[in-house]
């Protein structure tokens, strides 16, 4: 029988990683305490760190998962498993640092948690190294359902790259019948004849499982074959390539207990969706410290070179076309809204975006904070509420999204973000509206965690380096 996607095997596997990290943090609590390192102060009772158990139990397991260690990494080539493994390691052991930083900065140790980094590698690593060496060796032994396959020749080769990513699936491929003439074999799998002999070959051979990979065109021909097999008490699966789609994935969801077929172009991945929430909070606490110090620094400044409010607040359009009200501190004069009509002769930008050279509308405070992108850290009130996200794409006005085409709007299928691809691509460079819409979509297609944290890295040099974001 063909394992469910989150099979027993799989759950015991991911306690097991949890098991393994929490000894990690506990021996890295106690190296620490040893007295040569006592010249780097004292830790606290280990009682005051407990707490960030409750941080590691539910997140290791999403960022295991998001680099692919349930996912067919571990059988795969040892160097992908040790760069999934060390990604891992450093995505969650920055967000342990973070929980210690925001909450409590006293009890930040950087031994502390550089131990933890080298323990856990080490003993996931260990780990992963043998499942793989057991899994290897068990492989040509164990034996599950002994399956035959119906199928074009590329609909075959499609199905085995599935297989490779499914690691708790124990089958044995008899073989495939061939809709379109197929080769005699294909990647070791033999073919048994045209479509036509299914039936005499599942009176005459043991066969527990049979999956139809069929083109859409083939669907209403294939009932009668259906028919034999459930005449003969046999189990088919069905792997439907329905719809020549050129973005979307395929899965199979249920609402409530209905069965549907869902194309989709952005990660439904609650785990890792969660991850990047966890992310986004973290994140927007941190910014959000910094935003009350430039207040107190910025704010007299503001006020004082044109009269109006510190924050400028705008309706800009979210994700699939949620409002909000999107936060600043205010770097123009207060009619800027009213004076932008009589300055969009001298738009710079080639599409549905609003940007102009030495705007005359910027205070000279205000293109001080924009050089080094202070203006937007309001933002972060707008990614502790959810309307945005650290990473995503440039939020845009409601005049902006009037304009747009069809495909323009799938940039508004995600969060738009303080940073984002098209920030750190050099942004003053880029003219056409299209090319950004471009660099999102590549963005949404291509979205990872490490994704996420290699923006905002690149984003916070592009600050230094006085190029904004």
């Amino acid at each position: 029988m063909l394992a469910p996607k989150h099979s027993i095997r799989k759950r015991w596997i991911m306690l097991l990683d949890v098991i393994l990290t929490i000894i990690s943090f506990i021996l890295a609590y106690y190296t620490r305490t040893f007295d040569i390192f006592h010249k780097h102060g004292k830790l606290y009772d280990f009682e005051q760190y407990t707490w960030l158990l409750w941080v590691i139990i539910p997140t290791w397991p999403i960022i295991l998962k998001q680099f692919g260690l349930y996912n067919g990494v571990i059988h795969g080539d040892i160097k992908k498993l040790i760069g999934a493994l060390m990604k891992t390691v450093i995505v969650g052991s920055l967000i342990l640092a973070s929980a210690i930083f925001i909450t409590k900065h006293a009890l930040f140790s950087r031994l502390f948690v550089g131990f933890f980094i080298v323990y856990n590698f080490t003993f996931l690593l260990v780990e992963k190294l043998t499942l793989r060496h057991l899994y290897m060796k068990k492989r040509d032994k164990v034996r599950g359902s002994r399956l035959a396959l119906v199928s074009t020749d590329e609909g075959v080769v499609k199905f085995l790259r599935l297989m490779e990513l499914e690691e708790d699936i124990r089958v044995s491929i008899a073989g495939y019948f061939s809709i379109d003439n197929g080769r005699d074999t294909i990647e070791g799998i033999q073919c048994l004849g045209p479509i036509d002999w299914l039936g005499n070959y599942i009176k005459n051979q043991p066969i527990d499982e049979v999956i139809f990979i069929l083109p859409k065109d083939y669907i209403s021909e294939i009932e009668p074959y259906i028919a034999d097999c459930e005449e003969m008490g046999i189990t088919v699966h069905m792997l439907l390539d329905l719809y020549n789609l050129k973005i979307s994935k395929t899965k199979v969801s249920y609402l409530g207990h209905i069965p549907l077929l869902t194309f989709y172009t952005v990660t439904l991945d609650e785990g890792a969706l969660l991850l990047k929430r966890i992310l986004d909070i973290i994140g927007a606490i941190v910014g959000l410290i910094i935003t009350g110090i430039l207040f107190v620094i910025f704010a007299p400044i503001i006020k004082k070179e044109s009269p109006g409010p510190v924050f400028y607040s705008q309706p800009r359009v979210g994700k699939n076309g949620r409002v909000f009200k999107l936060y600043k501190f205010r770097s123009m004069y207060q009619d800027a809204d009213e004076r932008k009509k009589e300055l969009e002769h001298l738009n710079m930008m080639k599409g549905a975006i609003f940007k102009i050279e030495d705007d005359p509308r910027i205070t000279k405070i205000g293109k001080f904070m924009r050089k080094y992108s202070l203006d937007e850290f309001p933002q972060f009130y707008n990614v502790l509420k959810g309307d945005m996200s650290l990473v995503g794409t440039r939020p845009p006005t409601l005049e902006e999204v009037e304009h747009y085409e069809n495909w323009h709007r799938r940039r508004l299928s995600i969060k738009p973000g303080i940073t984002g691809m098209w920030q750190v691509s050099g942004r003053n460079e880029i003219e056409d509206f299209d090319e950004i819409v471009a660099l999102d979509v590549k963005y949404i297609d291509n979205w990872s965690i490490a994704l996420d944290l290699k923006i905002i890295f690149k984003t916070i040099g592009a600050v230094f380096n006085k190029t904004g974001m």
